[in-house]
C-alpha cells in the first residue's frame, strides 16, 4: 500500500516529478533518523512533565535551534486508505520482474524509485549494491481499468472518527485526574482525558 500511496501522490502532485524511497537494513550502520530521533528525545527530557499530546509540537520544533523541525499536527480525517487503489493497480499480483522474470519479493526489496512520467513503472533495486534499477509493470495487467483512473479515484478516509480507547484504558486514564493528589491536575489537561473517545 506505500507503492500505491507513493504513485498516488506522485500522480496527483504538480511539484514532484520523482520519488525514491531507500529501506535501512536493520542492524547495518546508521541512518539520519538516530539523530532526529535522539535530538527529539533529548529535548523531551529535558521539558520535564508532559501530559497532553499537544505539549510535543513545541517540544519538537525546537529540539534542534538552528534548523528547527517543522511539525505537522495531523488529525483523524487527515489519514487516507490505499487499499483500494493498491487493489485496483494490482500491485501484489505482480509476482516477477520486467527483465529476468526473477520472482519478487517485496520485504526484501532495498530501494523503490517513481517517476511521474512513467506511471505504470516501478523501478527497484534488491540490494543497495546493485548499480541497475529492475523495473515491474503497475496497472497493465487489466484492460478495463486505466492506471489515469485508478490514481484519480477518490480517497477513502482511514477513519471517520478517532479510534476509541477501551473502557478500562479510559478508566485508568481519568483516574489519573481524580482522587485526593491527582497526578493531573490542570483543569485543560483533564478535560482533555475527560474527552477521549471511549
Amino acid at each position: 500500500m506505500v507503492a500505491a500511496m507513493f504513485l498516488y501522490a506522485l500522480h496527483n502532485s504538480t511539484g514532484i516529478s520523482e520519488i525514491t524511497l531507500k529501506f535501512f537494513e536493520p542492524n547495518h550502520g546508521q541512518n539520519e533518523g538516530d539523530s532526529v530521533h535522539s535530538a527529539i528525545g533529548q529535548a523531551i527530557n529535558r521539558a520535564g512533565d508532559l501530559f497532553i499530546p499537544s505539549q510535543l509540537t513545541p517540544i519538537i520544533t525546537l529540539a534542534r535551534r538552528r534548523q528547527p523541525y517543522r511539525v505537522y499536527p495531523m488529525e483523524t480525517q487527515d489519514f487516507y486508505d490505499f487499499k483500494d487503489v493498491a487493489k485496483e493497480l494490482k500491485l501484489l499480483d505482480v509476482r516477477t520482474d520486467n527483465e529476468s522474470n526473477i520472482p519478487i519479493s517485496w520485504p526484501n526489496m532495498v530501494q523503490w524509485k517513481f517517476n511521474k512520467n512513467d506511471p505504470t513503472t516501478m523501478c527497484f533495486k534488491r540490494s543497495h549494491l546493485d548499480h541497475d534499477y529492475n523495473t515491474l509493470s503497475i496497472g497493465k495487467t487489466r484492460r478495463k481499468v486505466r492506471t489515469d483512473d485508478c490514481l484519480t479515484m477518490p480517497l477513502k478516509v482511514l477513519n471517520e472518527l478517532p479510534p476509541k480507547l477501551s473502557r478500562d484504558k479510559y478508566r485508568d486514564l481519568i483516574s489519573l485526574c481524580n482522587g485526593p493528589l491527582p497526578v493531573i491536575r490542570g483543569a485543560e489537561f483533564v478535560a482533555y482525558y475527560v474527552s477521549l473517545p471511549h
